[in-house]
């Protein structure tokens, strides 16, 4: 039985101090976005605040319209993948230190 009045918090699984309603979290999966806007950072990507679904906005190192662009939406279906579509656009982008 779960008492409703208790207050809840998501805790990992093992968590020595975690309360009665704990709930299973996938921290490789709720990581590898912010892991992946970071990557990006040290490539020179800046990011912003976002609107509707899109929780931030990054701009490639070029900062113009020809640059290149991706959001990271808030919250997406797989996390795996929206962080591999952020390493790709960094990785496709021409306009960081090795490209043009």
């Amino acid at each position: 039985m779960i008492d409703d009045e208790a207050p809840r918090r998501l805790v990992a699984e093992g968590d020595e101090a975690a309360p009665q309603t704990s709930y299973p979290l996938n921290l490789d999966a709720r990581h590898c976005i912010e892991e992946a806007v970071q990557l990006a950072e040290a490539h020179g990507w800046t990011f912003r605040k976002g609107g509707g679904h899109a929780l931030l906005v990054g701009k490639g190192p070029a900062h113009s319209r020809e640059g290149c662009a991706i959001s990271v939406w808030s919250t997406p279906r797989n996390p795996e993948n929206h962080a591999k579509q952020i390493l790709r656009a960094v990785q496709r982008c021409l306009h960081g230190p090795e490209g043009p």
